[in-house]
């Protein structure tokens, strides 16, 4: 002090300790509460009756209220922090007026509202359970009747107000609040955990348990097969399940008996009794009376039963006879009585300890032989694709948790500002999502709602009948070319950015509400389209007003919500197209990015993550049972399209989990691509375009090393990538497979040298435009490979027939891909055909490898789909006229520019001008006819004859041609 005396910071140093003394006494020593013994209970009844006798607070009764306190606290000597507590609880009973009585609160100590609602919420979290009937206050005593703990809705309600109105701090209220934040993040976190592990199990089979998951009794018919003894009771409980198995599988049973025999008389019995037949003469019918069973065929007293095939002298000639249960009598010509070893090993046992026989996959007819096996194909049912998570849907918090219920007070009362900031306080400072619990969630929805409802009345401005203005012909320019960019619909309200913060916290749980998610949907593509610049195809592009951050905004909402609530969603089949009529707005690329962030989000939570789980188990199932009938089989576009009913469902419900699993199935069995790709006959937009992220994500995130280590072979999933590729562009092109984002991915790649994506170009332009490579020639034969087209033609046939309606619509697909773009330079018909020539070079003299063998496959495949390419486009001029002669030439650069500016060798700069001279050949030699015909005239007598026989055809007089 005294320092700061001679510094002349503070001037009289006794005066500053004197106010030092005072501060001391104030803060230590001053009483703050009131002297109870003053108190009147009379002046307490008075103000109860001022408080409670007047029904719902009214504004205009607000001043004599307020004074009536002040007299009553002033005349009876009350305590004004209790005062303050009794209006607060008048406060809480009436509910419509709460805000009105919150108005007297100024008239009290600031810190007495704060410490009166503390200790409202300490008292109803104390135990009570010492107390007495009566000594308890009757408050609340509705929420106590009803089973509730803690403190009542009523005292959460007037928290709320109080906090909205600013009377105390949510901060200040959080700390009084019981459990504790930490206990309810530590409960959330070790269910959410238990939860999640229940999900995991999900894509576990548990190949010795035959029960349903989660049952782990077994039926009264198991208990007594099991308890049978021996070995014959076990096994029996074994082959007891082989019928469920064989008919979950599609494979059916034998005909009934009047089928089988066809008027043949029944087979005999044999005398060793039921189950070994035929280890002894003496065979006769069955006892009169005892029927045929299922795998036990009666007979004398031995019960072994099942065994068959050893049959001795007396075994019936003729075909063999089915029984019930699927045994062969009759059999000859054989060993062991006319059944060979593999024979008997295949089906010979059968019922052995009960006489329980699996079904056959099919039934051979009487009479038939190997050549008459009929198979029937039986579809799984759609009852067995279980995707319903909904189940999964548990709650990971307590239903009367405190923080939750102020948390939904604050949203009642509209203070959303308070409520956000709760959310995102329990999201990251303790990792609990509060939109986990139903009532939570139902009132961000219901906010949700309200705010989307103003843009979504916009779309629609003569009621929903009227039709969405962003798909009315009228207002689209294409449909109507006299409309100007004018006469377009006005844009609706710009979203809210509190829509956003919502759909943060729901994340998944979105769900929840169809019905809003589609409203939400409709509402981003008006954002997209009036807001982010991207127009659908025949509006104008717009040039002003384009704000960049809603594209990442709206991406932020698919990917994070609409994803995951697809996936629960239950095969919503509307809700796909929905979705894709957003995504259809944007870039591929866009796009991608959405759907590598949707797989990550539809994993986050786990009823999102059992929904995924479920789809990827019912794919496996349909993949498991998936067996078509021959090409020549009538039945088998009716498998086909139940097979394809069923993957459609699944594909609906999570189609970038399906297209996952169907990338993992083309690169772990490539000859199972072409069945897989016949039943994808149902897709919708949105599938086949995940299915095209897929491909290509799979094709680059693996790396460059698809060869093997020989060098001169590709990997196998490489080859079922390039036969998935190829398949899908051919089915699936008039869908949404972006066949131009595909060809551009390809040409970047080659571009950049990586000569592995010239594989994926062969397979498309083998599968879609019917053109193969160069065929692979006898050795004796290779000199034809140096002459013209015409005797390779003849000498080299291809396997596809070009001239096939669907290689000509492929062809055009492609040219057409080939030819987008608004500017020449972004066209890729000649572009991709240099970069290929460019590769031919890089393959030869730059490619980093030591191995001369990888060298010379490698240039030999680039050099087999160049050819391909360049027959491409030799077909689409000269023999299917799909492109005309000047639009080709506008694209193609002089040969000198070719081989100076390009790089491009000279026999390939040839080779791309070869289609040009080929189309002008009949045109010139009309003009050389006519040059020789008007040298033949001009010239004398013996030249002009001499000319004449050159122009007929030589001294032959056989005409060359040309």
């Amino acid at each position: 002090m005294e320092l700061m005396a001679h510094s002349g910071v503070v001037g009289n140093v006794e005066i500053i300790r004197k106010k030092e003394r005072q501060a001391y006494t104030s803060m230590y020593f001053k009483q703050d509460k009131f002297n109870l013994l003053r108190e009147e209970n009379e002046g307490y009844g008075k103000l109860l009756t001022a408080l409670l006798s007047g029904g719902e607070l009214q504004q205009q009764h607000l001043p004599a209220l307020r004074n009536e306190i002040k007299s009553l606290i002033g005349a009876f000597k009350l305590d004004p922090n209790r005062v303050c507590d009794l209006v607060l609880e008048a406060a809480a009973r009436d509910a419509a007026g709460c805000r009105v009585w919150l108005q007297l609160m100024p008239m009290f100590n600031k810190d007495a509202p704060m410490q009166m609602l503390a200790m409202k919420f300490l008292h109803y979290q104390q135990d009570h359970s010492n107390l007495t009937a009566g000594e308890d206050d009757a408050s609340g005593s509705a929420d106590k009747a009803a089973g509730n703990k803690g403190p009542p809705v009523s005292l959460f309600q007037l928290a709320a107000e109080m906090i909205k109105g600013g009377h105390v701090s949510l901060e200040g209220l959080l700390s009084y609040l019981s459990p504790t934040a930490d206990e309810l993040s530590n409960s959330y976190k070790t269910r959410f955990e238990q939860l999640r592990e229940e999900v995991k199990g999900l894509s576990l089979a548990n190949l010795g348990d035959s029960t349903t998951p989660g049952d782990t009794t077994a039926g009264p018919a198991e208990e007594a097969a099991a308890a049978g003894g021996g070995g014959g009771g076990r096994l029996a409980l074994l082959t007891g399940k082989l019928d469920e198995i064989a008919q979950t599988r599609g494979i059916t049973d034998a005909p009934d008996e009047p089928a089988r025999y066809q008027g043949r008389p029944p087979p005999p019995s044999g005398m060793l009794g039921p189950g070994i037949q035929g280890m002894g003469p003496g065979m006769g019918p069955p006892p009169p009376g005892v029927p045929w069973q299922r795998g036990i065929v009666p007979g004398g007293p031995m019960g072994m039963g099942g065994m068959q095939g050893m049959g001795g002298p007396n075994m019936m000639a003729g075909p063999p006879y089915m029984a019930p249960g699927g045994m062969l009598y009759g059999m000859q010509n054989g060993p062991m009585g006319g059944m060979s070893a593999s024979q008997m090993m295949g089906g010979g046992v059968r019922g052995l300890g009960g006489g329980v026989s699996a079904a056959p996959q099919a039934v051979r007819p009487p009479g038939g032989g190997g050549a008459d096996y009929q198979a029937t194909y039986n579809v799984m049912p759609a009852s067995q694709l279980d995707l319903d998570a909904r189940a999964y849907d548990r709650a990971l918090l307590e239903k009367g948790d405190s923080h939750l219920q102020l948390l939904q007070a604050l949203m009642r009362v509209g203070d959303w500002e308070h409520a956000l900031g709760m959310l995102e306080w329990l999201q990251k400072c303790h990792g609990v999502q509060a939109t986990n619990d139903l009532d939570t969630s139902r009132h961000v929805l219901s906010h949700l709602k309200s705010l989307l409802t103003p843009t979504y009345t916009s779309l629609y401005p003569k009621g929903p009948l009227g039709g969405n203005v962003l798909k009315r012909p009228p207002y689209s320019t294409a449909g109507n070319p006299g409309r100007t960019p004018q006469a377009l619909p006005a844009p609706g309200p710009e979203l809210d950015p509190l829509v956003h913060q919502l759909l943060e916290h729901l994340g998944a749980y979105v769900y929840r509400d169809t019905e809003i998610v589609v409203m939400l949907l409709r509402v981003l593509q008006h954002e997209l389209v009036f807001y982010g610049g991207m127009r659908p195809l025949g509006w104008p592009v717009a040039q002003q007003g384009v704000d960049s951050s809603k594209v990442e905004q709206v991406s932020k909402v698919l990917s994070n919500n609409i994803f995951p609530a697809l996936c629960i969603s239950y095969a919503n089949r509307a809700l796909s197209q929905e979705i894709w009529d957003v995504l259809e707005l944007m870039p591929f690329a866009d796009r991608a990015e959405i759907y590598r962030q949707g797989i990550a989000a539809c994993s986050a939570t786990p009823v999102s993550a059992a929904a995924s789980t479920l789809a990827v188990k019912a794919f496996k199932k349909i993949k498991a049972r998936l067996a078509l009938p021959d090409k020549t089989d009538k039945a088998r576009k009716d498998v086909i399209r139940a097979n394809a009913h069923l993957l459609s469902k699944v594909t609906h419900s999570a189609p970038l989990q399906v297209a996952d699993q169907i990338m993992w199935w083309a690169a772990g069995s490539p000859n199972a691509v072409e069945p897989l790709a016949e039943i994808m006959k149902l897709p919708n937009n949105l599938t086949i375009d995940c299915l095209t992220y897929m491909v290509l994500q799979w094709w680059s995130r693996l790396g460059k090393n698809k060869m093997k280590a020989d060098g001169a072979n590709e990997e196998d999933w490489v080859t079922g990538i390039m036969e998935l590729l190829g398949l899908a562009c051919r089915f699936h092109s008039m869908y949404s497979f972006d066949l131009g984002h595909v060809l551009r991915f390809m040409y970047d790649g080659i571009k950049n040298g990586d000569a592995m994506d010239m594989l994926l170009l062969k397979s498309l332009l083998s599968k879609m435009t019917g053109i193969e490579g160069p065929a692979t020639v006898d050795p004796k034969d290779a000199h034809i490979l140096c002459s013209g087209n015409v005797l390779q033609a003849e000498k080299i046939t291809s396997v596809l027939d070009r001239s096939e309606k669907k290689y000509v619509s492929g062809r055009r697909m492609v040219l057409e891909e080939l030819q987008d773009g608004p500017a020449i330079d972004q066209q890729l018909l000649v572009p991709l055909a240099i970069a290929m020539s460019q590769q031919l070079e890089y393959t030869l003299y730059a490619l980093p490898t030591r191995h001369i063998k990888e060298v010379a496959e490698l240039h030999d495949r680039v050099n087999d789909t160049t050819q391909q390419y360049l027959t491409f486009i030799e077909q689409c001029i000269v023999k299917d006229k799909l492109l005309a002669l000047e639009q080709y030439l506008s694209v193609l650069p002089p040969i000198h520019r070719l081989i100076s500016e390009y790089g491009v060798h000279p026999a390939f700069a040839w080779a791309l001008w070869r289609p040009v001279i080929t189309a002008l050949e009949p045109e010139l030699m009309v003009k050389l006819e006519a040059k020789l015909a008007a040298a033949a005239a001009a010239a004398g007598d013996e030249e002009g004859d001499e000319l004449a026989g050159l122009l007929a055809g030589g001294p032959g007089g056989k005409s060359h041609g040309g």
